[in-house]
Parts: C-alpha cells; sequence; structure tokens
C-alpha cells in the first residue's frame, strides 16, 4: 500500500488538528475549575462590599487567600502522582505566578493611588487582559470571554453609577462561572 505525498500531507494535517483541538479541550477543561472557584469568590466579595464598608480590604484579602488556596488544590489535585522533581517544580509556578500577579496589582493600586470604584473595576479588567493573554495561547474561546468580561466592567465602571459592586458581582462573577462551566462542557 503506497500514499502519495499529497495524501500525506492531509493525514498529517489531520492529525496536526487533532492534537491541537485535543490540547484546547483540555486546557478550556482545566480552566473551567479556576473559572468557577474565582467567579464565586467575586461574587462574594462584590455583594459583601456593599455590607462590610469598613472590612472590605479585610475580606478581599480573605477571599483572595481562599482563592489561592482552592487554586493550589485543583492544581495538586491534577498532578498527584507525579514524583519527578521537574513535575514537582511545576506545582510551585502557578502559586507564585498568582502572587506575582496580586503584588503587582497591589503596588499599582498604592501608586496610582486608586478610589474604591477604579479598585472595583481594576481587578477584573486586570484578570481580563491576562486571560485574554493566556487565551492568545491556549484557545481563542478563553480570550473572547475574557474580552468579554473586560467590556462589562467597564460598562459597568461608567453606567452602573451606585450598583457598580452589585454589577461586578453579577456580570464579573456570574460571566466567571457561566464561562468556567461552559469550557468544562
Amino acid at each position: 500500500m503506497t500514499i502519495d505525498p499529497a495524501e500525506a500531507g492531509t493525514m498529517l494535517r489531520d492529525v496536526d488538528g487533532t492534537e491541537r483541538r485535543t490540547r484546547e479541550f483540555l486546557a478550556y477543561t482545566r480552566a473551567g475549575d479556576y473559572l468557577i472557584v474565582w467567579g464565586v469568590l467575586w461574587m462574594i466579595g462584590y455583594v459583601a462590599s456593599d455590607y462590610t464598608a469598613a472590612r472590605t480590604n479585610d475580606m478581599w484579602i480573605a477571599l483572595n487567600v481562599i482563592g489561592v488556596v482552592a487554586s493550589t488544590v485543583i492544581t495538586f489535585r491534577r498532578r498527584r502522582g507525579l514524583e519527578t522533581d521537574v513535575a514537582r517544580a511545576l506545582l510551585v509556578r502557578p502559586i507564585l505566578a498568582v502572587a506575582a500577579l496580586m503584588g503587582f496589582g497591589v503596588l499599582w493600586i498604592v501608586l496610582a493611588k486608586f478610589g474604591v470604584r477604579e479598585q472595583a473595576a481594576f481587578w477584573p479588567t486586570f484578570c481580563g487582559t491576562l486571560l485574554f493573554v493566556v487565551g492568545l495561547w491556549v484557545g481563542r474561546t478563553l480570550s473572547i470571554g475574557a474580552a468579554i468580561i473586560v467590556a462589562l466592567t467597564l460598562a459597568g465602571y461608567f453606567w452602573s453609577g451606585v450598583w457598580l459592586d452589585l454589577w461586578l458581582a453579577i456580570f464579573g462573577g456570574g460571566s466567571l462561572i457561566l464561562g468556567g462551566l461552559w469550557l468544562r462542557r
């Protein structure tokens, strides 16, 4: 049985396409769990911000710690059974990445002297931009979802008035949860 070069090229492109779609599917499934966790925390945080004005910073710190712990648990569960030094080193990367990104965000909130409203809109746009960039490598669905979150956040910032926290809870946290559920399907 002989295969001509054109047929071989077609078969290789099919294999490459299947491999790309499989990687995309696995990445979406993994991302979905993280989006759901952070979406729930965003909803809680933005709804509670209206009721805990004096303790808002403490509440957000606690929610972020919970989010980092939950994300770490998700990561460790996925990588359970990896025994090599390289595999163990890979477990530390997500934790360091989240810590570095949060540190960067806090640094600029302090340096730029953001007001409460600006802080509320900063984090969803910051995280949405990061998700957009990740989506450029992982898959366009993630980038599209991230762009929607940024657009909804900006719409809320400019047009929701005193309802910004509720807007961000519903459209920011809700978008993350729905996006996470959709990616896991």
